[in-house]
């Protein structure tokens, strides 16, 4: 008898995967949830940011709005660098699409892109930590515990995308301000 929570809807076929850490978890995205992998780069705070907001990048005039993906999952409390307005990010940042907007968050020891097989995604089960923004789990042999496979659009509850969303608006203002008293001045 088969296992139920083993993905046999799809043909056996091999995706591709970004895979990384974050707080000690492997955790992946399919490839087409990626928009890019960037590293080095200049992270802005706004004020009554949650704490579920690390700041924002800004990438060809787009302002993107950087997850604290361990708070996220209940891992850790508030960054140390809550009263810096603006900060370098060293490691690298994956920026993933949600439908026409992207989030990113940071990466411990990088990212690799794997090959998985549509048969070893497993459904998580229903207790899992994870399960407000991941489906399913990847049964990778070189990985002991397996690379949980999230999904972007449930990363953010909604009262969250739209404080995220009023946050890049004051960003942007402020941006704007700042750069029509430079002209001035």
């Amino acid at each position: 008898m088969k296992d139920p929570s083993i993905n046999t809807a799809a043909p056996d076929v091999q995706q591709p995967f970004v895979v990384f850490k974050v707080a000690d978890l492997m955790l992946g995205l399919r490839v087409g949830d990626v928009s890019r992998v960037i590293q080095r780069v200049a992270l802005r705070k706004v004020p009554e940011m949650p704490p579920v907001i690390e700041g924002f990048i800004e990438l060809a005039e787009e302002l993107i709005p950087v997850l604290n993906f361990s708070y996220l999952l209940g891992l850790s409390a508030v960054s140390a660098y809550d009263s810096l307005k603006e900060r370098v990010i060293q490691e690298q940042m994956i920026i993933a699409k949600i439908g026409a907007k992207k989030i990113a968050w940071r990466c411990e020891d990088g990212t690799k892109v794997i090959q998985g097989m549509q048969s070893a995604m497993i459904e998580l089960p229903p207790d899992h930590v994870l399960n407000s923004c991941a489906k399913w789990h990847l049964l990778c042999p070189n990985e002991k515990a397996g690379i949980v496979i999230l999904e972007p659009e449930l990363l953010l509850l909604h009262e969250e995308e739209v404080r995220m969303n009023e946050l890049a608006e004051r960003l942007s203002e402020r941006k704007s301000l700042a750069s029509e008293g430079s002209v001035q001045g």
